[in-house]
């Protein structure tokens, strides 16, 4: 399935556009340039590993996937989903439901930064960040600010190929004033850091700063996005979107 998104598309809990969304497995969603989904109620992405869910744009980029603080996170999960070519591929900004947000075997690829984090929850695993490249954030894969002891969670994951300077902040995860966990991943090929902490008490106790051997099932998109109809393929190590 198939569908093109010409503005923004919202997700309410006012009931004008539906206060829930699923958007289920094989379906790729092209979203016009600087539009984007904006969730204030809950988003359901149930992809799979034969058929993830995409969602990206044929051209420039869009804004991504912004996760309000109205937002209902009971419930609210995204798998096999890929979000390409976005400013910020997922954005969240005080959201402190109950519940964090959760990502398994999603790829993040090819955004001007991965993930945006403000005191919010998220529960991040099995997944990968890869080629991040705005200037604002320096490209980072992973950016988080104000997130306390036990909001974020990152686990066997692989963040990639971010940045766009030596600069330290040109990192796979940065963070400001937050404590997040982080085990079993693989941090490798950022250009500035793999981890930047400041202010910041991660906890780092099974994190293998050699970089965790075994790679997740996640799936790699082949083709071009000049391509009507990009597609996924299943594969024993997550992949990147292909630049344009």
């Amino acid at each position: 399935m198939e569908i093109l998104v010409p503005g923004n598309l919202v997700v309410n809990k006012k009931g004008l556009e539906g206060e829930e969304a699923f958007i289920p497995e094989g379906c790729l969603i092209y979203f016009d340039e600087g539009a984007g989904l904006n969730v204030e109620g809950k988003l359901i992405c149930e992809g799979s590993e034969e058929n993830p869910i995409q969602l990206l744009t044929f051209e420039g980029t869009w804004e991504g996937v912004t996760f309000e603080s109205t937002a209902d996170l009971s419930g609210c999960n995204l798998e096999y989903t890929a979000i390409a070519f976005a400013d910020i591929g997922l954005n969240l900004t005080g959201v402190t439901s109950s519940s964090p947000l959760t990502l398994s075997n999603c790829l993040i690829d090819s955004c001007g930064v991965g993930i945006y984090a403000n005191n919010s929850r998220l529960n991040l695993t099995n997944s990968s960040v890869t080629r991040s490249h705005d200037a604002t954030y320096s490209g980072t894969g992973v950016y988080l600010t104000g997130c306390s002891a036990g909001q974020v969670e990152i686990d066997n994951c692989v963040i990639e190929d971010n940045g766009i300077d030596g600069t330290v902040f040109s990192s796979g995860i940065f963070m400001w004033d937050s404590d997040p966990e982080i085990t079993r991943c693989e941090i490798t090929g950022n250009t500035g850091s793999g981890v930047c902490a400041y202010s910041s008490s991660p906890d780092l106790n099974t994190y293998d700063f050699t970089g965790y051997s075994t790679r997740h099932n996640a799936y790699t998109r082949t083709a071009e996005r000049s391509r009507p109809a990009p597609t996924a393929r299943k594969s024993s190590s997550p992949g990147a979107l292909p630049r344009s």
